[in-house]
């Protein structure tokens, strides 16, 4: 019990009683709710002192800094708000993209978010947002979107996907299936910053596009492919190869200027391929 004491007593110390304009760059203040901002910043250095197992994976999605705070409309609802900023929307989309859950309800907040009982995450710019209650019910959800509502309306970022989404076939996309790879693409170094959809009623049929700085580092990419998982077969004027893969089977690879893509896990490929070819144009 004196253990427990102290904690939240210690607790009680790390949080203002006001936010100062950098917090309420993030935290606005909301009628009807009190906002209480922790003192304390996390870092890249520091990260892992709030979530040991998962730091790492955030570090590699450039993240910058966490802050906390948390918004109280009575003694019996308190809503947590941790603001991570990383050091761009396509890394903040990757980190989100990470931990979302297809099973989880959209919430239209942000470029993308999704709800679930107790919680509300969502994706804007630069910043994940994670709200987060320890209570359940009718008030908690509504207090959940009236805090996600005003936070969003604060931070002001465009209301899509970053702009490299635009890469990949908008035809027969799996909603809410896309996902940025920041590094380690399939489990290859060299495959990094890996835009990433489902498509069709095929289970694990998946297009990637992947920018690189011109087309000769887009060809060495490629070749690089090459070397792990050989060329089975390629037809003069067809712009892919297919390559058959240790690890993932037969995976359709071409560049485009300085762009890298890819099909893999689709047995019916031929219009996917027309629609890459269209898009990067």
């Amino acid at each position: 019990m004196r253990r427990a004491a102290l904690l939240a007593f210690v607790l009680l110390l790390s949080l203002s009683a006001t936010c100062g304009e950098k917090d309420e760059a993030l935290f606005p203040p909301i009628q009807g709710w009190t906002l209480l901002c922790d003192s304390t910043v996390y870092t890249r250095e520091t990260l892992w002192e709030y979530i040991d197992g998962a730091a790492d994976l955030f570090v590699s999605y450039g993240f910058q800094d966490l802050h906390i705070a948390y918004y109280r409309s009575s003694p019996d609802v308190e809503i947590r708000v941790e603001s991570y900023r990383h050091g761009s929307s396509e890394n903040a989309y990757g980190i989100y993209s990470q931990e979302r859950s297809p099973d989880n309800p959209a919430a239209a907040y942000g470029a993308e978010g999704y709800a679930d009982e107790g919680l509300l995450n969502f994706v804007a710019g630069p910043w994940y947002m994670k709200l987060s209650s320890n209570q359940s019910g009718d008030q908690v959800r509504r207090g959940l979107g009236q805090v996600a509502g005003a936070i969003d309306s604060t931070l002001a970022q465009p209301h899509r996907l970053p702009v490299g989404f635009d890469l990949l076939p908008f035809r027969n996309r799996a909603p809410r299936s896309e996902q940025y790879i920041a590094r380690d693409y399939l489990g290859y170094k060299f495959l990094t910053g890996a835009y990433v959809a489902t498509y069709g009623p095929a289970e694990g049929c998946q297009v990637f596009v992947i920018p690189k700085g011109s087309p000769a580092a887009a060809k060495a990419v490629r070749d690089a492919f090459v070397r792990v998982a050989p060329n089975e077969s390629w037809k003069a004027g067809n712009p892919f190869l297919r390559l058959r893969d240790p690890h993932h089977g037969p995976i359709e690879l071409a560049t485009r200027g300085k762009y890298v893509v890819g099909i893999l896990g689709c047995p019916e490929s031929k219009n996917l391929r027309l629609e890459i070819l269209k898009n990067l144009k």
